[in-house]
């Protein structure tokens, strides 16, 4: 198996249930391969933002498994729960609520490698002595000037925020990256140079992303596959070439009216 064919991440009939018995996830299945980008949308209250908090392990699954690198989750204990998170990072739709407004931003975004620093990248591992040379090299892969370093949250636009939070990270490079609306708070501009920033790390680093977003548009610019979710299920899967076919499930043609509108 080549580094590319290789499977990062992969789901079977994960089941997630809430106590009122709405079924929140529902049987799910998929894999994404090493600098694939897996593409996810739907409605609101489809499930794809609860079918990322399962796989970030911040909701407990009722049924089915995860596998990362081949190894599954079901068993996991609490120490290799927190070495999975860390291979899994997350950028939400909202910057401001996961930055600290207490810190500046060479230490929000140097904070995975403070916590560790033998997960530091080849990239990084020869300048790591240097604290801050090695925010400087993480701002400038993600077009962020190192004066914006010593700024706080509220000083910098949400934009300039998003940008912090896809340094952080990559500064682990991680296994897979969780998208979860990632340009939902942003004006149009700023959306697009958010998205060919994302394809461009992807195609330096190799970097493989699961990303979640109700916008097909931005799906289908970023993904090399898509799912589309309709009460908790897949509804639809496919590669993105094949997003015009009219072997497509209806609810997927739905969307597909007002992409293309």
């Amino acid at each position: 198996m080549t580094r590319k064919e290789e499977t990062v991440l992969a789901v079977s009939n994960l089941t997630k249930h809430y106590s009122c018995g709405h079924k929140a996830v529902d049987n799910v299945s998929f894999s994404i391969r090493k600098g694939e980008c897996l593409g996810l949308t739907g409605e609101s209250g489809s499930g794809k933002s609860t079918l990322a908090r399962c796989l970030l392990l911040l909701e407990n699954i009722d049924q089915g498994e995860i596998w990362l690198h081949q190894h599954p989750l079901s068993s996991i204990n609490k120490k290799d729960a927190r070495l999975y998170r860390r291979k899994l990072q997350a950028v939400f739709q909202n910057p401001a609520a996961s930055l600290n407004p207490k810190l500046k931003m060479i230490d929000s975004v140097m904070e995975p490698l403070d916590v560790s620093k033998k997960d530091a990248p080849l990239f990084l591992r020869g300048i790591l002595a240097n604290r801050r040379l090695a925010a400087e090299h993480l701002f400038a892969m993600v077009g962020l000037p190192p004066h914006l370093l010593d700024r706080y949250p509220h000083e910098l636009s949400g934009g300039q925020r998003q940008r912090v939070l896809i340094a952080r990270a990559i500064s682990i490079e991680p296994s897979l990256i969780i998208f979860d609306e990632p340009t939902a708070s942003l004006d149009v501009t700023s959306q697009a140079k958010i998205l060919d920033l994302l394809k461009d790390l992807q195609d330096e680093m190799g970097l493989s992303y699961l990303f979640i977003s109700h916008d097909l548009a931005a799906v289908h610019f970023m993904s090399h596959h898509i799912m589309i979710m309709k009460d908790g299920q897949i509804a639809d899967q496919f590669a993105k070439e094949e997003l015009f076919s009219e072997k497509r499930h209806p609810y997927a043609k739905k969307l597909l009216q007002v992409f293309e509108s």
